[in-house]
């Protein structure tokens, strides 16, 4: 959700500065997350980069900053292009999407994960240079370890997928975690970690510290800006909003929603 701050009575803002809200409990416990206006704390509020537009922190939304932060733990805790590939799951939906480009963006060999083999266009489109499909990435061996295929991983899945990315991750690789559609649950053995010292990052876009976030939100506008491919980015009213959601909940969305009030 992004805002012109209309009132203020915080020292942090004043009236007319572009801000972008969300996380937090906006849309949650604190109503109001398609509303045209809505009263927050200044603690929920990130200044909007000079170099960024309304329509394009839009674009990027809470998925996009989810992906972002995923790619910034990765290279925080060591991770670079010349380890390899990393493969990002759920690839083609609104965290995926964006996670390759940015990765194919700043140097990254990208594998692309979905749940069945994409087109070759739509696989081109958000940067990544390979697919695998759950054949692969949602193992059903039971086995405690798999061949090394990936450098790290991109998780936006959880439960069974995420043991994969995490089981089949080269040595010293790191592998994020952000959703858990699949399941809430990680059984799996401690042998990755003690034997290949692979690293597991939670990534928490929802309370995520402030310094943190407006250091995302600027590389979003800046080193990290992609060019959305246009049919990848859907308008919404309010009124055909219950559509794009239902096509989500049957995962038949690809990229992103913009909701135009």
């Amino acid at each position: 959700m992004l805002q012109v701050v209309e009132e203020s009575h915080s020292e942090l803002f004043a009236v007319g500065d572009p801000v972008i809200v969300t996380s937090y409990e906006l849309g949650m416990n604190h109503p109001g997350g398609f509303a045209e206006y809505i009263q927050v704390p200044d603690s929920w509020a990130v200044a909007m980069p000079k170099n960024m537009n309304a329509y394009t922190a839009m674009s990027y939304g809470t998925a996009g900053f989810t992906a972002a932060l995923s790619v910034f733990r990765l290279l925080h805790n060591g991770q670079t292009p010349a380890m390899g590939p990393v493969a990002v799951t759920g690839a083609l939906g609104g965290v995926g999407s964006i996670a390759c480009q940015i990765l194919n963006k700043i140097g990254f060999e990208v594998i692309a994960a979905n749940y069945e083999m994409a087109s070759h266009k739509d696989i081109e489109k958000i940067g990544a240079q390979s697919q695998i499909d759950r054949s692969i990435s949602d193992d059903q061996s039971g086995r405690p370890m798999l061949k090394a295929q990936w450098a790290g991983a991109i998780d936006v899945v959880g439960g069974n997928t995420l043991t994969t990315m995490i089981k089949g991750c080269q040595p010293l690789g790191n592998v994020t975690t952000c959703g858990n559609i699949g399941s809430g649950d990680l059984e799996m053995t401690v042998y990755p970690f003690i034997l290949r010292g692979v690293s597991l990052l939670g990534i928490d876009s929802q309370n995520c510290p402030m310094d943190i976030r407006q250091k995302v939100w600027n590389l979003l506008a800046s080193d990290w800006s992609i060019d959305f491919d246009p049919d990848l980015i859907h308008e919404s009213s309010l009124e055909t909003l219950q559509d794009r959601i239902n096509l989500m909940l049957e995962k038949k969305s690809k990229g992103r929603v913009v909701v135009k009030i």
